[in-house]
């Protein structure tokens, strides 16, 4: 059980070059094996990266999927787009879901309000 994980690296195998013993790292387990609710876990070099020293384990673990799944679904956005997300107080949703600086608008919704249009009573804009 388990995908995503932070931690200190213990040990390398053979062919990695980016991490080494003693490295912050987050990351995400295999998909079919996970494990990553073990006290130790296994993953290939190219779902980990060095864990940004201003972010607790705790908040890095809370990371790789939610960052991605955000990442995939706006990085195609453009200054001046619109972006709304439903139910923006998800996981995803709470990433920011248009990077920082874009110049682009975004709103969601807070719960299921029949009705209910961007900028209207019951959405929020996350980013602002």
């Amino acid at each position: 059980m388990g995908h995503d994980f932070a931690g200190v690296v213990e040990a390398v195998g053979a062919g990695v070059t980016r991490l080494k013993a003693g490295d912050a790292v987050l990351g995400r387990a295999r998909f079919r094996q996970a494990g990553a609710f073990a006290e130790m876990v296994t993953a290939p070099e190219t779902a980990v990266v060095h864990k940004p020293a201003e972010l607790s384990y705790e908040q890095a673990a809370a990371l790789p999927t939610v960052g991605v799944t955000a990442y995939q679904a706006t990085a195609e956005i453009r200054p001046g787009q619109a972006v709304f997300v439903n139910g923006c107080l998800g996981g995803v949703g709470r990433r920011r879901p248009v990077r920082p600086g874009a110049g682009s608008l975004s709103e969601g919704t807070l719960g299921a309000r029949r009705g209910r249009q961007p900028g209207s009573p019951g959405t929020t804009r996350p980013d602002s």
